[in-house]
């Protein structure tokens, strides 16, 4: 019989068939509950022997319009107090560091300047920013004038780089600034004898008498022993 129909409806054509054949014969019965469980067995089992594959999955959708942002949420409680923290180091002192003194083997400078109309004296204060602790004698005190060898404690010193050696005091003259200077002496001001104080020195200039007026500048280094 399956030979007979497979002539005339093909391979497909005879699935459906057999297929229709069977629920036929015994759908009434499936229907009503006559079928013995082992009945319902076989006819399940040759509806899946023939029943198509599954197909392959579709292709996804296009992706939908973008949501309308949604109603902000409720503020949060406010949280429990934090515990507090441990007292911060000790702040440095304001005056730490600061020195009294020049220290040893540093060196402070400065400049000078004085004039007269004709002849005289003029007295050219020498203050030194930071103090010495003590004052210097007159051999540690030296005036060095424009293109003169700069004598012991100012070696290597000049108006445009002013430096002393230890315990000394160096005054330069510019270049060039030396006009009717006849005279300079240095001296301590708060003894009055040659040689410098603590806080500083007066530089005492003499001009001598010229057409026009007499002027001298310079710079000064002192350097603490």
């Amino acid at each position: 019989m399956f030979t007979k129909l497979r002539e005339p409806f093909g391979k497909a054509g005879l699935t459906v068939a057999i297929f229709a054949l069977v629920l036929a014969m015994v759908g009434g019965a499936y229907a009503a509950g006559a079928l013995s469980g082992k009945q319902k067995k076989e006819v399940e089992k040759i509806a899946k022997k023939f029943a198509g594959k599954p197909g392959a999955n579709g292709t996804n959708g296009a992706a939908g319009a973008k949501g309308d942002p949604g109603a902000a949420g409720a503020k949060g409680d406010l949280g429990a107090k934090g515990e507090t923290g441990a007292p911060g180091a000790p702040g440095k002192n304001g005056t730490t560091g600061f020195t009294e003194t020049l220290p040893p083997n540093k060196t402070e400078t400065g400049t000078w300047g004085a004039g007269a109309e004709l002849t005289g004296s003029v007295f050219v204060p020498i203050s030194f920013p930071i103090p010495l602790a003590a004052g210097l004698e007159e051999e540690d005190v030296h005036f060095v004038r424009e293109a003169e060898t700069p004598p012991e404690g100012c070696e290597g010193g000049t108006a445009a780089e002013p430096s002393a050696e230890p315990g000394n005091l160096c005054v330069y003259v510019g270049e060039g600034q030396e006009h009717a200077l006849t005279v300079a002496l240095i001296k301590d001001p708060g003894t009055g004898e040659f040689g410098a104080g603590p806080a500083g020195a007066l530089l005492l200039t003499v001009f001598a008498e010229f057409e026009e007026p007499g002027e001298a500048a310079g710079t000064w280094a002192v350097t603490a022993e």
